[in-house]
């Protein structure tokens, strides 16, 4: 026998088969990297809770650029304005908005009118409130960045840094304004409380974000200092020390009263230090209002606070597209509102307004902040403002809800509430009602499995989306429907 020849060809033959497994090897290694990628983009949630208790899966898909049951001419506010019977009627005057506001911050108490705000308050209440939130977040399951638990000690590092034994038993509030675009936190952190381990899009300790220019009653300062628990007209919260100015209550006043004012009509403006508009200083989103000076062909001169190196307020110019602004209140007629809420279609949906953007109650606030109606803050309450045409129980039909969103439901002028999530009703196609809302995903059945589709955005959306599903569509979902008028 050749051993030598042999030897040959089982060293080729060696060779042939580690570079079969070579190759296969790294053919294994690319499909996990690229199964690793997938799932760093769609993350896979953990297994969730059914109405009934039951653990169901799902996954997370991307919903299409079209969402089903809409057709492209329904994401233009024309299409709707169109359909309307009486786009331009006036619903309020600003008289009846006074009153509406008015009744709205007197009857829900979740809204506030800070030039009227008290400057002495209970120590015993605020610090009431406060120890209420830092238990009701202790009590959650909640993770942080990196997806490990959110620990005892993190949370008693939080509490110690509220300060809570500091608080006299009467307050004396200061005033002030905020100076630039600032998150509103439940908690004087930075840091992300998240709801789940692989979502970075909900964080518990983000309540709102307010923009420049807003008036704000100071009531509790941190022990380190940094964070100010502060009343703002929409709501309570800690905000970073740098973003606020202090003034006199009289200043204030003469600040948010002034009666030549102009109110932000963009989602976002562009506000600059100088008239040629090339020094930025901040944006404002759509409802923030301002003093106004003067205005020239493109640009308007708008008065903004400023903060001085010892923390207090000067006012000075600021300049922003006349494009951007509308030289007091628009009118509240559905057109308006129509319009106005189409100039977010395709934004970003931000929860409690994460990263600059807006969730679905932010969305509807801003919009009717453009005619000088002051919702509250978060989708419960508003769905509790305005005049009621229908209330729905878990056992109302779905033609019923149907019969009554088609014959009593108003374009542009109608609020449609359901838990934890609200939408400004646009009329009915073929009888079937449409909303726009800003949605960060909905449920829709794939095979025997139920999955996610994450929009995330501002959205035009038939009302029958997830009709498949346990949960029900939107519509079955729906319990409150109300009008914005008195």
């Amino acid at each position: 026998m050749n051993y030598r020849k042999n030897s040959a060809k089982w060293a080729a033959m060696e060779t042939d088969i580690l570079h079969q497994v070579k190759k296969k090897k790294r053919a294994i290694e690319l499909f996990f990297l690229l199964a690793a990628a997938a799932v760093l983009m769609y993350p896979i949630p953990l297994p969730a809770k059914s109405r009934q208790g039951r653990l169901v899966s799902s996954s997370y898909v991307i919903a299409p650029a079209l969402i089903p049951g809409t057709r492209a001419e329904m994401n233009t506010a024309g299409f709707w304005i169109s359909r309307h019977s009486f786009p331009d009627r006036i619903i309020m005057d600003q008289n009846a908005i006074r009153e509406f506001n008015a009744s709205v911050i007197n009857e829900l108490k979740i809204s506030y009118d800070l030039s009227t705000h008290p400057q002495f308050l209970s120590g015993k209440k605020v610090r009431s409130a406060l120890e209420r939130d830092i238990v009701s977040l202790s009590d959650k399951r909640l993770y942080r960045a990196d997806g490990s638990r959110v620990s005892a000690a993190l949370m008693q590092d939080l509490r110690e840094n509220m300060n809570l034994a500091s608080i006299p038993f009467e307050i004396r509030a200061r005033f002030g304004f905020a100076v630039k675009y600032a998150d509103q936190r439940g908690l004087p952190t930075v840091a992300g409380l998240y709801m789940a381990r692989s979502n970075r899009d909900f964080d518990r300790l983000q309540n709102s974000a307010i923009d420049m220019g807003t008036p704000l009653s100071v009531l509790h300062t941190s022990a380190d200092g940094k964070w100010h628990y502060a009343v703002a007209p929409y709501g309570e919260g800690w905000i970073e020390g740098g973003s606020i100015a202090f003034c006199s209550l009289d200043e204030l006043r003469k600040y948010i009263t002034d009666p030549e004012f102009a109110v932000i009509t963009s989602p976002k403006a562009d506000i600059y230090l100088d008239p040629e508009m090339r020094k930025y200083h901040d944006r404002a989103r759509m409802g923030a209002k301002f003093p106004l000076k003067k205005q020239s062909e493109e640009t308007s001169e708008i008065l903004i606070p400023l903060r001085t190196a010892e923390g207090n307020c000067v006012f000075t110019s600021g300049y922003v597209r006349n494009k951007d602004i509308h030289r007091g209140y628009l009118l509240y007629t559905p057109r308006n509102i129509i319009i106005q809420a189409f100039e977010f279609l395709n934004d970003p949906y931000g929860w409690g307004d994460m990263n600059g953007e807006q969730d679905c109650s932010s969305l509807l606030r801003g919009v009717f902040a453009t005619v000088g109606i002051a919702l509250p803050r978060n989708s419960a309450f508003q769905s509790r403002t305005g005049k009621p045409l229908a209330r729905f129980g878990p056992e109302t039909p779905v033609e019923q809800r149907v019969d009554i969103l088609n014959s009593r439901a108003i374009g542009g002028i109608t609020l449609l509430g359901m838990r934890g999530h609200i939408m400004l009703f646009l009329g009915s196609v073929d009888g079937s009602p449409y909303a726009i809302h800003g949605m960060w995903g909905y449920r829709s059945r794939l095979k025997k499995k139920e999955v996610v589709n994450v929009v995330n955005r501002i959205v035009v959306t038939d009302l029958t989306l997830g009709k498949d599903t346990r949960g029900g569509s939107f519509l079955k979902r729906l319990d409150a429907v109300r009008t914005i008028e008195k």
